[in-house]
């Protein structure tokens, strides 16, 4: 019995033995666990909740507080201060809606011209520097793409371009055109209107050439005072273009 006690004896002592490393074993155990649970499968990024700020411990003195990890970004057109509208009542500059089309074809037919002239016309070849028509068209298809004055005349045309002519100031008059026709001669006039009333007229003959450029001249005198228009005509009494023009003293 006393054998027995004493063997009892041994194995509690035995068993707590054992005990004690078993606990220690499985504390390691739980330990490694909780580690592989905290750290695990790196394709799933560890996500941070930061407290309230008034549930956090405050930060030992020394210690680095982390700074935050999460930033949200505005989009570009967030930040950007939107352009006014444009009130078209306060914007009195034109509109392009509201200009009348300029014709850019250099065999673009006038308005109101008779169909058999307008085919004579469009059958003229085209040169590089030739433009629409600026008036009416011939009955050859002759027209003036180009006309303009000038108190003085050089190689290349009028010069010293304006629309007004003082008597103090300049001597005469030049008006410069430029003719596009079929390659044959024939002549146009120039005529002088004073106040709405024709003053006088000037033959110029136009060679057999496909642009020929031309002048006429008006000498100043102080009764020419007044409101001007220089017209270049065809043959047939078509008014091929017109400059407006003032005389004072």
């Amino acid at each position: 019995m006393h054998a027995a006690g004493t063997l009892l004896g041994r194995s509690g002592t035995f068993a707590a033995a054992l005990a004690g490393p078993r606990r220690q074993v499985l504390a390691w155990a739980g330990l490694w666990v909780g580690v592989v649970l905290v750290t695990g499968c790196p394709d799933q990024p560890e996500v941070v909740v930061a407290p309230p700020s008034s549930q956090r411990p405050a930060a030992a003195a020394g210690s680095m507080v982390p700074a935050a990890t999460h930033e949200t970004k505005l989009p570009a057109a967030h930040l950007a201060t939107p352009e006014p509208t444009p009130d078209p009542a306060l914007d009195p500059s034109p509109k392009v809606a509201d200009m009348p089309p300029v014709a850019t074809d250099p065999r673009a037919v006038p308005p109101g011209t008779p169909t058999a002239i307008a085919k004579v016309f469009q059958r003229l070849p085209v040169a590089i520097h030739d433009g629409p028509p600026l008036g009416g068209i011939g009955a050859t298809g002759i027209h003036v793409d180009k006309i303009w004055l000038g108190t003085s005349y050089e190689k290349d045309g009028c010069a010293s371009e304006t629309g007004r002519f003082s008597l103090a100031r300049d001597s005469q008059v030049n008006v410069c055109f430029r003719v596009v026709h079929s390659r044959q001669e024939e002549a146009v006039e120039v005529e002088w209107v004073k106040d709405g009333a024709a003053f006088r007229r000037r033959a110029v003959n136009i060679p057999d050439i496909h642009a020929y450029r031309s002048r006429a001249y008006l000498v100043l005198r102080r009764e020419y005072i007044g409101a001007w228009q220089a017209r270049v005509l065809s043959a047939d009494a078509v008014v091929l273009a017109s400059v407006d023009f003032t005389v004072t003293e």
